[in-house]
């Protein structure tokens, strides 16, 4: 499926039926700024609900939003591609103890019952 089919598919899931000028302003938008539909759709429903209590998009929008959101990802040479985030590396953990060296949950729960305080009978509290 190209982009174009990707983004009316996903706006016809969500209820909403773009023209083919708005159509065409959206693949404009991925194109230009190197991201994905799913991304895109995303980025959309995010910024109408967040500023536009949901509205569909209009081409004045569309561009706004561009604008906003993917202005300054661009001038940073970030996108929303998988291939263009930065490698990562593991996390590293220190002192981590062998998990053959730890205690039996049954014999930590032993050690508590031996040192627990032992109370008998019932107590009544009253506030009169």
């Amino acid at each position: 499926m190209d982009i174009r089919e990707g983004i009316k598919s996903q706006f016809l899931d969500l209820g909403i039926e773009l023209s083919d000028s708005i159509l065409d302003k959206c693949v404009e938008i991925c194109v230009l700024h190197n991201i994905d539909e799913d991304a895109f759709v995303e980025t959309w429903m995010a910024y109408s609900v967040t500023n536009l209590e949901g509205e569909a998009p209009t081409i004045e929008t569309l561009s706004t939003m561009e604008r906003k959101e993917f202005a300054n990802k661009s001038k940073n040479g970030s996108t929303n591609t998988p291939g263009s985030r930065p490698s990562t590396t593991p996390l590293t953990i220190y002192n981590k103890t062998p998990t053959s060296s730890k205690k039996p949950a049954v014999e930590n729960w032993n050690r508590l019952e031996n040192i627990t305080p032992k109370v008998s009978g019932c107590f009544y509290f009253s506030t009169y």
